[in-house]
């Protein structure tokens, strides 16, 4: 058979939700899909799951391999995909059953090689309620118009709507190939440079604002899990990732000032997650933050354009005095919670 659509879905210790997740993948109305389920070492029942399913279904394929996270889980699947586009799923949430036939039309239709599309986030814990408010996914603006990856990336930026989650993106497998990427496999946040690069290096790129995507918010996942020194490790290669770009792209001025605060967002989620990390985690980002101390001073120095970005002026009170910082930081979050925790 032609395939369509590869969808990717890297699996590890997720039992409780798989099932949910493959079925609105094989359930899709577009019926020339392959689906790849790399099972990345998991431990419970979700390699038995996906072994039930690859037997049910004709064009479920699985592949085992040792626990490497989900870069690697991404790249093997990438390796072996067929389809003409790929969409990347993540295997505690669930999918549209439209998306892909819907999706597959816009795409195909103007020749792009990417689609950016909305999506929901959802939580069946009591506990986590007050924070699903903080993960949004829907597009607004800038809807069904054709663009470069260059000017999407500027636009959705500036208008705050810029979102890197991969499972709210539809690609061109072709258009992958052609630019050579892969995910890095030794950190997390591995979806950052792949999602900055893959987009602003794209020719044909279009936002439709169909909510497909359903995110589930759940407890110990990467996004809600601490990870202390590798959280920090990953926004690092994101930063460096982005400045790489922005010193080596053909931008105007002001559109290397985009870049430059998109980029600065990744020193504040370090700085954010050196304060939620506890005392011995600290004593082991040592080395990481005293570059980190040296890199904001010197976007300090160097983009004196951004310093009314309060983002920035909160990161120079990270250099001056980390206790005093990390206290506000736990004083402002406490008062966040309470004001948005229902009675």
């Amino acid at each position: 058979m032609h395939y369509k659509v590869s969808v990717i879905i890297p699996v590890y210790n997720v039992e409780q939700y798989l099932e949910q997740c493959l079925d609105s993948i094989v359930n899709q109305t577009l019926k020339e899909v392959e689906i790849i389920i790399v099972d990345d070492g998991s431990k419970d029942r979700s390699r038995e799951i996906v072994d039930e399913y690859e037997e049910k279904y004709a064009d479920v394929f699985s592949i085992h391999k040792e626990h490497k996270g989900p870069g690697a889980a991404r790249n093997s699947g990438m390796s072996c995909a067929h389809g003409d586009y790929l969409y990347f799923m993540d295997s505690d949430d669930c999918l549209d059953i439209n998306a892909l036939e819907r999706l597959y039309q816009v795409a195909s239709q103007e020749g792009l090689d990417l689609v950016l599309f909305s999506g929901k986030a959802f939580t069946e814990d009591k506990d986590l309620k007050d924070i699903v408010s903080r993960f949004r996914y829907l597009r607004t603006r800038h809807l069904n118009k054709v663009m470069s990856g260059k000017d999407g990336f500027l636009l959705t930026h500036s208008d705050g709507e810029y979102m890197t989650s991969l499972c709210i993106r539809f690609y061109d497998r072709s258009y992958l190939k052609k630019i050579n990427i892969e995910f890095n496999e030794d950190i997390i946040h591995e979806d950052e440079d792949f999602g900055f690069l893959s987009l602003v290096m794209a020719d044909k790129v279009e936002i439709i604002g169909d909510i497909f995507f359903s995110r589930r918010i759940r407890i110990n996942s990467i996004m809600t899990s601490k990870q202390g020194k590798r959280r920090i490790e990953g926004y690092m290669y994101a930063w460096n990732r982005v400045m790489e770009f922005c010193c080596d792209c053909e931008w105007n001025s002001e559109e290397k000032k985009e870049l430059v605060l998109f980029a600065v967002k990744y020193l504040f989620c370090m700085t954010k997650s050196y304060c939620e990390a506890d005392k011995e985690e600290r004593r082991e980002c040592r080395d990481i933050i005293d570059l980190l101390d040296s890199i904001i001073r010197e976007t300090y120095l160097n983009y004196n354009h951004l310093l009314s970005c309060k983002k920035i002026l909160q990161m120079n009170l990270f250099v001056i005095n980390k206790q005093v910082y990390i206290i506000l930081h736990k004083v402002f979050w406490r008062i966040k919670k309470l004001l948005y925790t229902e009675d």
